[in-house]
């Protein structure tokens, strides 16, 4: 529950409800509260105009629902009325009604030390309370559901653009720079947070665009330098193995190895060029028959004992 309420929608549905939930159970609640106050202070003036009553015959006594009254001498006798209240009613007259086990009750005094007391049953005004809390209450659950039924689509709704700028964000991580959001309304949040990362996707689609350019001219220029290189390494090392043949010199020599370590880096450099340039790799078989017999025959000519004595005096023809 707790990890489904991370997101902001849950969050935003949650939060509606429950206000919308505390707002009926304090309306419900101070409506019920409201009405049994009133109906208390219409049962109050309905027992203060009983308690003038003449109880004096046997006369019967209209009085609403629930209503019962009794007379009662000096010593706390009952010598009229009905049967019924509840005990512990108190024998001493009182100014205003209270409610006791359930009753609403007023005891007035009479001449000649005599009280009537008068009572209504308040089961009445209780069922009433309590079938309004039961409407109110089925209502109020109906009413929150609704809300949260039509919350649900207006945030949806609402929240539609931000999902949109989550599948965007996404197929941007993937490499499709070109990707924009769709104009939404500039006086909207969603709509400047829009307007924002377009301006910022055009701005980073440009600087990958100089990079890939830059990079393409470093590309060409290292590949053509390469190539370029080639050629003059070359003829370095030809011309030190042509002064090589004709007489040993260490200067030579080291000129020819360093010519040879240069020829091997700018080889290297080409490879690289090409490999950045992720052209894809030609495979075929090849026979090393012949290129190991070539090796063989050139270590065997380039060996000083396998030389004639006239090899060295040989000058090999210009090219």
């Amino acid at each position: 529950m707790f990890c489904a309420l991370r997101s902001l929608r849950a969050r935003l549905i949650t939060g509606m409800v429950v206000l919308v939930t505390l707002s009926m159970v304090a309306i419900g609640g101070a409506s019920l509260l409201i009405l049994r106050v009133q109906l208390l202070d219409k049962a109050d003036v309905q027992l203060r105009a009983l308690a003038q009553t003449d109880f004096g015959d046997d006369r019967p006594v209209r009085g609403p629902a629930g209503f019962v009254h009794q007379v009662r001498d000096a010593s706390g006798m009952v010598v009229a009325g009905d049967g019924g209240l509840p005990p512990g009613i108190p024998a001493a007259a009182g100014r205003e009604p209270y409610t006791h086990q359930g009753w609403r009750v007023l005891v007035d005094a009479r001449a000649g030390g005599q009280t009537v007391v008068v009572a209504l049953d308040l089961r009445e005004i209780d069922n009433t309370i309590a079938l309004l809390g039961a409407v109110e209450l089925l209502v109020g659950a109906l009413v929150v559901v609704m809300f949260a039924l039509a919350g649900l689509a207006l945030v949806r709704r609402s929240l539609r653009p931000l999902a949109e700028i989550e599948v965007a964000a996404r197929q941007i991580a993937d490499g499709r720079l070109s990707r924009r959001l769709s104009d939404e309304d500039p006086r909207t949040e969603v709509g400047r947070l829009g307007a924002s990362l377009n301006d910022m996707l055009a701005r980073i689609e440009s600087a990958f665009e100089a990079r890939r350019r830059s990079e393409e001219r470093m590309r060409a220029f290292v590949a053509d330098a390469s190539h370029e290189l080639r050629t003059p390494v070359a003829v370095v090392r030809g011309y030190a193995e042509l002064l090589l043949r004709r007489r040993e010199d260490d200067r030579v020599r080291r000129i020819a190895r360093e010519a040879g370590r240069m020829g091997t880096l700018v080889d290297d450099l080409l490879v690289l060029a090409q490999l950045d340039a992720e052209r894809p790799l030609e495979r075929r078989p090849v026979d090393l028959l012949p290129l190991a017999a070539e090796w063989c025959a050139t270590r065997a000519y380039w060996r000083p004992s396998a030389r004639s004595p006239s090899a060295s005096a040989r000058t090999p023809p210009t090219s």
